[in-house]
């Protein structure tokens, strides 16, 4: 990192959060670039480097931290793999959506979905939990969101939404 942050980073860890705005506005757009070299993408790259310099405000003790600059692309490098993770898993849930509706018009598949026996079989087929995920991802939220409205763990959410595909994918496939 440049000398604006090596100047700020000692009086921020002796308590001077003020120091902070200096430190952040130092290492972000490093970190911006840095993920913008993993994401290929400018705002989420941007978005990273900010959440990621969130986590530093966050550190309870940030003076137990002996490389800051380490740490920040460290933290920065684990973000950009865990967004990659999930942009990976949401094409492929997309393209489960499109396998599963291909030759079935809209209509016809808004009304398969709305039919109130399929809802029901929906329902025996998931436990408590798995149905309030899966009522949540129809609602368009993510596994971060969801994560946080059930206190799950994300990769708890991602595995449940598999483990519920999987359990109607057998049910449907029964009842047809």
């Amino acid at each position: 990192m440049d000398l604006q942050f090596q100047d700020a980073w000692p009086l921020y860890v002796n308590g001077n959060r003020n120091a902070f705005g200096t430190v952040y506005s130092a290492a972000h757009p490093r970190l911006t670039l840095f993920c913008l070299g993993l994401t290929r993408d400018e705002e989420i790259a941007k978005n990273i480097a900010s959440e990621t310099l969130l986590k530093l405000m966050e550190q309870t003790n940030p003076r137990e931290i002996l490389n800051p600059a380490s740490w920040l692309l460290t933290v920065a490098r684990n973000s950009c793999n865990t967004w990659w993770t999930t942009n990976n898993r949401r094409a492929e849930i997309l393209d489960d959506v499109k396998e599963q509706f291909s030759g079935v018009t809209r209509p016809v598949a808004l009304e398969q979905l709305e039919n109130e026996s399929h809802v029901k079989l929906i329902r025996e087929s998931l436990d408590t939990i798995e149905w309030q995920i899966w009522q949540l991802h129809l609602d368009g939220y993510d596994n971060k969101e969801i994560a946080e409205q059930t206190l799950l763990a994300e990769k708890t959410v991602a595995n449940k939404k598999t483990a519920a595909r999987n359990k109607l994918r057998q049910a449907f496939a029964h009842e047809s």
